[in-house]
C-alpha cells in the first residue's frame, strides 16, 4: 500500500488565514476612506490658507518693490 503524503492534503490556507487576510483588506479600506474624506480636506484647507496669506503678501512685496522702482527712476531723472 501506498501512503499517503500528509502535506498534500493541506488546504493552501487555513480559516485563520483567511480572516486575517479579509481583516487587513477591511482595514486598508477604512483607512483609506478616512484618509480620503477627513485627513484630505484638513490639509488641502491648511494649505489653501497658507497659499492665501503668501499671495497677499506677494502683492504687498511687488508694491512696495514698484514704489522702489519708480523713486529709482525720478532719482535717476533728477540726477541725469
Amino acid at each position: 500500500m501506498a501512503r499517503k503524503n500528509p502535506e498534500s492534503s493541506l488546504p493552501l490556507f487555513s480559516a485563520q488565514t483567511w480572516v486575517k487576510i479579509i481583516l487587513l483588506l477591511i482595514v486598508l479600506v477604512a483607512g483609506m476612506g478616512v484618509q480620503h474624506y477627513y485627513v484630505e480636506p484638513f490639509i488641502s484647507d491648511t494649505m489653501q490658507e497658507q497659499l492665501g496669506r503668501c499671495a497677499s503678501e506677494k502683492q504687498l512685496l511687488n508694491g512696495e518693490i514698484n514704489e522702489c522702482y519708480v523713486k529709482l527712476a525720478d532719482l535717476n531723472k533728477r540726477i541725469v
